[in-house]
């Protein structure tokens, strides 16, 4: 008598394996597009306060230099353009509002400095974008 052999069930290959990988990888892609939004977000957002902080600096050292400006010459024209050079020798695109140039009969003076922070999203919408203007007033006057 003759046996026919019988396969084993390990031996058996079945014709669609289970999916073993699509939910971890599912999963996986989702979670890295969360972080990426909120790694862009935050880094919008530190933009925004660093450059708040730097823009108040750069504010500070424009009305020194504009007080000195202004001490040698009573000139408010070069005084004006003294401050603005400054402004925009540490970024170069600081501007100084004309209208709130103001210089003191003692030389002190008082300006606000404003820009766009560097954003990678956030300040290129255009419901957005004055959000992302940030200022800083600043009042110095010349030891000299």
């Amino acid at each position: 008598m003759f046996l026919a052999a019988t396969p084993r069930t390990r031996d058996v290959v079945p014709a669609n394996p289970p999916d073993q990988g699509g939910i971890v990888l599912g999963w996986l892609f989702r979670l890295s597009i969360v972080l990426s939004l909120v790694g862009v977000l935050a880094y919008d957002g530190l933009s925004v306060v660093a450059s708040r902080f730097t823009v108040e600096d750069q504010a500070t050292t424009a009305a020194l230099t504009a007080s000195d400006m202004w001490k040698r010459t009573h000139d408010i024209e070069r005084t004006y353009q003294a401050a603005l050079l400054t402004a925009q020798a540490a970024d170069a695109h600081n501007n100084v509002d004309r209208e709130s140039f103001v210089v003191i009969g003692d030389g002190t003076v008082t300006l606000t400095m404003e820009r766009k922070a560097r954003t990678v999203v956030a300040g290129r919408l255009p419901a957005l974008r004055d959000l992302f203007v940030v200022s800083g007033t600043a009042q110095n006057r010349s030891a000299t």
